[in-house]
């Protein structure tokens, strides 16, 4: 969608970021294609609708890596280089969870809580920089995420779609933030 709206060079790199390092050998692909970032969109996220002691053990790590551990390397390691071509934006996408306490979610809004606090956080901190950071704290969205945690999705398809949101609506909304 991007590249039909003449928007510049738009580069699609397939990579999993839910691993130990990701951040970091993604970052250095980039620079070997000498490739910038104007406009970092931290939105991969792994959740799962189960008890934390129903939870394996290496569903938590990759949750709390990808969650937290990337979205944390990326911006350190990215906005250096925004703040040097003096242009960047930062937008993170926590999650209405992140005001509540969501038994059988508990580690997924911890760490959205944390993606929030971070940006929060970030913003104050680069306030004096061309580099601006955002959290969009979307509701209920019609992806497949609900699908993939184990959630009943059942119920998720009665709700009215009023009180959710297309993914199409948070991604305008929190760009335009």
């Amino acid at each position: 969608e991007l590249r039909t709206l003449g928007t510049g060079q738009v580069y699609t790199i397939p990579f999993d970021l839910g691993i130990t390092g990701a951040a970091t050998a993604l970052v250095d692909m980039l620079d070997s294609l000498h490739l910038h970032v104007d406009i970092l969109v931290n939105n991969a996220a792994h959740g799962r609708f189960e008890s934390l002691l129903e939870q394996k053990v290496d569903s938590i790590e990759a949750m709390i890596q990808l969650n937290m551990a990337t979205v944390t390397m990326l911006t350190r390691l990215l906005v250096p280089k925004m703040i040097e071509k003096k242009y960047g934006k930062v937008l993170n996408v926590a999650s209405i969870g992140a005001y509540y306490t969501g038994p059988y979610q508990a580690v997924y809004q911890a760490s959205k809580a944390y993606v929030l606090s971070f940006s929060n956080a970030l913003s104050i901190e680069l306030k004096n920089t061309p580099v601006t950071v955002t959290a969009v704290v979307p509701g209920l969205t019609r992806t497949g995420f609900y699908a993939r945690s184990g959630a009943d999705c059942d119920k998720f398809k009665k709700l009215p779609e009023m009180i959710t949101s297309s993914p199409d609506e948070v991604a305008f909304l929190g760009y335009r933030s």
